[in-house]
């Protein structure tokens, strides 16, 4: 399509495997997914010192998550589980239709998510100004096992919006709580979306957070 910035439309979803050492960086681009796509948007799998930069907006209307961090496979060499020393830029992630579970997604319930930085501009509950809300999570945590972490994580956050149930989802129950800690957030605007919608809702233990301002949308 024509446009003042690059526009990728996807009728499937994208995804990276396991790596390592690696930089991929799309800038100006809009990646856009149809309603074909009803699972995972953009899949990242195992990564050490990955350094992924998306310059750009994602827009996702499935029922899934936009984008969804979770090792399963062995990284290359070391042959392990893992996400660590990476970076994930993301400009923005917003949905234009379906019920997504979660913007940005991560599943530590086969592998570790350890000391990585997350950077991203706005996290999108809804499609336009002033239509409903339609994500139920903006950013989440889950599948915390006793032998796997979301642990010692930096999440840099500028807005999360028009969320239907939670902005920051950390953690869905209190099992194995411990698995979730040490974290830092810096998030300037959380924004929930209903009555019955929360900015923060957290299971963890031991992280920092630092949150500018929490507002009704």
């Amino acid at each position: 399509r024509t446009a003042d910035f690059g526009i990728l439309d996807c009728t499937t979803g994208v995804v990276f495997p396991a790596l390592r050492d690696m930089n991929v960086s799309l800038e100006g681009v809009h990646v856009a997914f149809s309603a074909a796509v009803t699972g995972t948007g953009i899949s990242f799998d195992s990564c050490m010192q990955l350094d992924f930069s998306l310059v750009g907006e994602v827009t996702y209307q499935g029922t899934g998550a936009a984008i969804q961090l979770k090792p399963t496979n062995a990284i290359p060499v070391d042959t392990m589980t893992v996400c660590t020393g990476s970076r994930f830029y993301v400009g923005g992630v917003a949905t234009s239709g379906g019920t997504p579970t979660a913007l940005f997604n991560v599943d530590v319930s086969v592998g570790s998510v350890l000391g990585n930085k997350f950077d991203i501009g706005e996290l999108v509950g809804s499609g336009a100004v002033g239509s409903s809300a339609l994500a139920a999570t903006g950013f989440r945590v889950t599948g915390q096992t006793s032998s796997t972490a979301f642990y010692a994580n930096t999440i840099d956050i500028y807005n999360i919006h028009d969320c239907t149930s939670t902005c920051v989802q950390e953690g869905t129950s209190a099992t194995n709580q411990a698995q979730i800690g040490g974290n830092i957030y810096r998030i300037g605007q959380l924004e929930p979306k209903g009555t019955n919608a929360q900015g923060w809702n957290g299971f963890g233990v031991g992280s920092q957070i630092i949150i500018g301002n929490i507002a009704s949308a």
